[in-house]
């Protein structure tokens, strides 16, 4: 568009034309955003995988099919619903929150590597609002209860914690690398009582 736009002197009704188009033979993406100071394009399709790519190959026109750098299966039967680049000090790290499936081993949230190209981290989900997330070999100290249903993440500013709201109203933090160690809880507001969480945003 950079080199377009100038071109078009005024021109509004001019058709930009695009000098790459990717195809995608696993499925219809759903969430696009770059990650990794714009090094990486991660896509996430409906059918669930993730798929990586590096943008110096995307940039360059061509008519060539793109290969992905990784796909990472996805850990669940359902949709990709929310996908958060790390803004800070990890910038290689992505945030992927699935669609509960109903099924209490499935890992919900996961943390993806873009720069290795390994996951990081995960955390599965349960069928209620008021279980807690767990790692995979971890059993949550504040309740004698597995799991949880995950709303939403947010990563910290610095990007060394990531934030999961939880359907019941509360919020839990982690640091990627400790994953089996919960950072801060914070709980709902009695005024939010039967209300779960939709988005979150760490200021």
């Amino acid at each position: 568009m950079r080199q377009e736009l100038p071109a078009g002197d005024g021109d509004k009704s001019k058709i930009l034309q695009p000098q790459r188009t990717l195809r995608f033979s696993l499925g219809t993406p759903n969430h696009i955003i770059y990650a990794c100071h714009d090094t990486r394009l991660v896509v996430c399709l409906v059918e669930g995988p993730v798929l990586v790519y590096d943008t110096s190959a995307l940039h360059s026109p061509g008519t060539n099919d793109i290969v992905p750098l990784a796909t990472f299966p996805s850990s669940t039967s359902s949709a990709v619903r929310q996908v958060s680049a790390n803004p800070g000090d990890l910038p290689d790290l992505v945030a992927v929150l699935r669609e509960p499936d109903g099924n209490g081993q499935s890992q919900l949230v996961e943390v993806l590597n873009v720069s290795s190209l390994q996951s990081v981290s995960g955390w599965r989900g349960g069928g209620t609002s008021d279980t807690f997330p767990t790692s995979s070999t971890y059993w949550n100290p504040f309740l004698n209860k597995p799991l949880l249903i995950m709303a939403s993440v947010s990563w910290s500013p610095k990007g060394k914690q990531l934030a999961i709201g939880l359907q019941s109203g509360d919020v839990l933090t982690f640091a990627p690398a400790e994953p089996t160690n919960v950072k801060m809880l914070v709980p709902k507001s009695p005024s939010a009582s039967g209300q779960g969480i939709i988005y979150t945003a760490w200021l």
